[in-house]
Parts: C-alpha cells; structure tokens; sequence
C-alpha cells in the first residue's frame, strides 16, 4: 500500500488571511482558550510565540490582530482542500483538524512517482494559498504522522521499510497520540516513536489503555486502518467574507484571485471546464451586485478566467464598498483531452487563439457583440440554421442528429432572402435534381435544386418550384437561393 499525507500547519489562520482584501501582511495570530495557537511570520519575528496569553502577545505588539480559531471552518475548508487533491486519486480522506490522506497505490503509475506526487501536491496547495507539508507511506497514519514532523522516507523500493525507518525518529506529539498521554511518557523518558514501539504492547495498554497500542498497530501496519473518502460536491459554490468593506476594484481581485484558483482546482480534478460563472459582489447593506462571465469554450486555467473576468470588472458598477464576494460555476462541460492530439500537451489545453479572441470581444464589448451560428433540425435551407450565443451547448440541434452527418448534396454558404427569381437560359445545369419538400405545419416548400454555372461563372444554386403547393409559383419558375464559395 502507498498512502500520502499532507499536514496543513497554518491551516486556521490561513483560512481568515485569505479574508484580507491586500496582499500584505501585519502581525496576526490565531486564539483558542485565549492563547495563542498559530502566529504568522511577522508576528514570530515580533517576538510573539505560540502558547503566550493573548495580553502577553498584545503587550509585544499593540496593533495585533488577532481571530478566535473556528473548528467548523477549518472542518469545511478541508473538505475543500479535499476536492482540490481529487485529481490525484478518487480516495481522499480527511483527517481533522489539519491533514489529508489520499491512497495512492492505484494512481501513482499516472503521475511518475512519489517524488512528483509530493512536489504537485505541495505546489497545488500553496496556489490555492495554504501551505502544506507531504509525505508518504505505508499505512494513512504513518504518512500523517511523517507529514506532522516535515520528514520523508528515504527513496527506495520497499515502501514499508522506509517508512518504518522513518517514523522511529520521529517526536510523539507528531503523532495522534493524546497530548497528557505524550507527557506520561516523556516522563518516563520516551520521546520518539521509535522508543515507543519497543516497549511491551501489553503493558502499554495496562498502563494508557488499550487505544494507544491499538494507534501503534494501526501506525506500523499490523492491523487495516479503512478510511471514508470524500464525496465531491457536484457544483461549485465558494465566497469568502472580507475583514473590512473594500471600494476599489483593483484591491478586490486579491481575494478573487484565491477564488479562481479554487474554481481551477475544482474543474482539474473532476475534468471539467467552466462555461459560465458568476461574481457575487455583496455590501454591508444594501443591494449584491452580480457579474457574469461567458466563455465560448470550457475553460479551466486561472489565470486565463481571471484575466477574462477582470475586462468584465472594469464595465460593471460595483457596490461602493463590497463586504463578501461569491464565485459560482453556473455551467461546465467536459474540457478537451490531451489524447485527442499525439503530439499535444497541457499547456496547448489552455491556448485557443480563436475561442480566446471571441472571449476577450464578449468580456469587453458584452455578450451581445458576438453571435455564433448552429444549425437547425429542418430540411428548409433558410430554415436550416439558428443564431447561438458563443459557448451555449444548447443548440437545436444535437450532434449526432442527421444534419451533423455529411450532408447528400452540397449547400451554399451564402444565402438570398428572399431566393430572386430569375431565367434560367443564363445558367447551365451541373447536378441535381434535389427534391426538398417540407414545411407543411408552418410554411410549405416544395423545391428541386440544381447545382449550375452562371453567365459570369460563378457557381450558383438554383431550384424550381413544383405547384402541388397551393400557394407557389407557377410550375417551371426558377430562382437563385444562394452562391458557392
């Protein structure tokens, strides 16, 4: 078995850094009970450290800031986190308040090997703004204990061996070992893991229960440790609350940043690109704004939505003063995969020229700028086809209906409307007939089609008209319905 952990050491003051409309950081640290649990790098530089009353750290710093830890949003943003780890296996646990576990044994062949699992999932997390320490092995404990100390198994082929060789140095309050139990033991002069799995089980268990040796077994692998996958949600939804009410937009795409990268990690793991999303934009009081952004094709880089959704930004009126913003991907559809070409690669999924072009002129000018073409389930050419908007997957037609097929004869990309009548000794006759009758529920046609050459040459497409119609034309009347490119 081969099970990765990831251990987020920050997680509950990240979760409110990310609510700060700037970039910029000042001394902050996270209280449970009063005491400091986590400080950020500028208040450990101050002198503030973690396990200080909350008057002691505003004694150092008298303009700290400071958040009482939310158990319930840490427990939320890890099922988040978990989502976004999807894309490496279908078996992703979460193992409060701070860690993942993902099993690995079925998936890792995909990606290379545990040392490129390690850096991607390091670097998916610190994209989406939390930082994240890897590791790896044999049971889901032990990775989460080696995640805990920062420590990896040394390379090599016997996974368990490694791990097990690893573990032994490592402290026991890096393990999920209950905090008055570790200070029993560092009593006794047992503070590594390695110290503790060579004591007696029975007598561990006479002396602490039989909970700890049961986590020793569970840790080495003596006995299964199941763990209960997530569920992924099948929409995304996610917002954040900003710590003050902010009135510039520049100042705002921080926050939205974070989001599009949480929307990008969503679509990677369940394969999917966003073809339509909406910005929430919500004051203090008073009426939300919202902001709509269409693509013409899946999209999942964030980057690239980001770059689309700030042309949209600059033209709507935004709240003066915007409280929380709201991300939702309101239609996805499957992204385009990298086997479709042999020679194509993850970077090509996100370069579009044309479909990027339409992006851009509908960002900025509107979606009412750009009108697409689909066609249309009838068999009467002027009929035969529909407006569309760029991106719509609804079209009236769907794609593996007749019209989607080569069709029997040729068709004309320009079209007359109304056809002109016209005689047809100026015209020689290529091919046809096409009979096309139909129309009969609404406005009846019954037409031959000709394909013929003009007097100035060019190829034209005629038909006569039949008067079975009650209303037609008499019998033998040509017109020209359109022009061959």
């Amino acid at each position: 078995m081969l099970w990765f952990a990831v251990h987020f050491p920050r997680l509950g003051l990240e979760i409110f850094e990310r609510r700060h409309p700037e970039e910029t950081a000042s001394p902050t640290v996270l209280v449970e009970d009063r005491r400091v649990r986590l400080a950020n790098v500028e208040a450990r530089q101050a002198g503030i450290v973690p396990g200080s009353t909350l008057a002691t750290a505003h004694g150092v710093v008298p303009r700290l800031r400071h958040f009482e830890r939310d158990l319930t949003a840490e427990l939320d943003r890890l099922h988040c986190l978990a989502e976004a780890a999807y894309r490496y296996t279908s078996h992703v646990s979460v193992c409060a308040p701070d860690g993942l576990v993902l099993d690995m044994h079925g998936s890792l062949a995909l990606f290379g090997n545990v040392d490129t699992v390690a850096s991607g999932l390091a670097s998916l997390f610190r994209d989406i703004g939390h930082a994240a320490q890897v590791a790896f092995a044999h049971t889901p404990a032990g990775a989460l204990t080696l995640a805990r100390s920062g420590k990896l198994p040394p390379p090599g082929d016997d996974v368990q061996y490694a791990s097990l060789t690893a573990l032994r140095d490592v402290p026991l309050v890096c393990a999920e070992i209950p905090a008055r139990n570790v200070e029993r033991l560092a009593n006794m002069g047992v503070f590594r893991i390695g110290e503790l799995l060579a004591l007696p089980r029975d007598e561990l268990g006479a002396r602490f229960g039989k909970a700890l040796p049961e986590y020793l077994s569970r840790l080495t692998g003596e006995t299964p440790d199941p763990r209960t996958p997530i569920v992924p949600r099948e929409t995304f939804v996610s917002s954040v609350h900003l710590i003050e009410a902010v009135s510039n937009k520049q100042t705002l795409l921080f926050p939205m940043r974070r989001l599009t990268s949480e929307l990008a990690a969503w679509l990677t793991a369940r394969q999917l690109g966003v073809l339509r999303l909406t910005w929430g934009f919500h004051p203090l009081h008073g009426t939300p704004c919202r902001v709509e952004t269409r693509f013409a094709r899946p999209r999942g880089d964030a980057r690239g939505i980001l770059d689309l959704v700030r042309l949209r930004l600059d033209q709507a009126d935004l709240p003066e003063e915007t409280m929380s913003i709201e991300l939702v991907a309101d239609d996805t559809a499957p992204r385009a995969s990298a086997a479709e070409g042999l020679f194509r690669t993850p970077a090509d999924e996100n370069r579009n020229p044309p479909m990027d072009l339409v992006d851009t002129i509908g960002a900025r000018l509107g979606d009412t700028a750009l009108t697409g073409l689909a066609l249309s389930d009838d068999h009467r050419p002027e009929r035969a086809w529909a407006p569309r908007r760029p991106g719509s997957r609804s079209g009236p037609v769907a794609e593996d209906s007749a019209h989607t097929r080569e069709a029997e004869g040729s068709r004309p990309l320009w079209l007359f409307d109304p056809p002109r009548p016209v005689r047809i000794d100026r015209f020689r006759l290529l091919a046809g007939p096409e009979r096309i009758e139909s129309g009969w529920w609404d406005h009846a046609v019954a037409r031959d089609y000709y394909v013929a050459i003009g007097e100035d040459g060019a190829q034209c497409w005629l038909f006569r008209t039949r008067n079975e119609i009650a209303d037609s034309p008499p019998e033998g009347s040509w017109f020209l319905h359109g022009y061959f490119a």
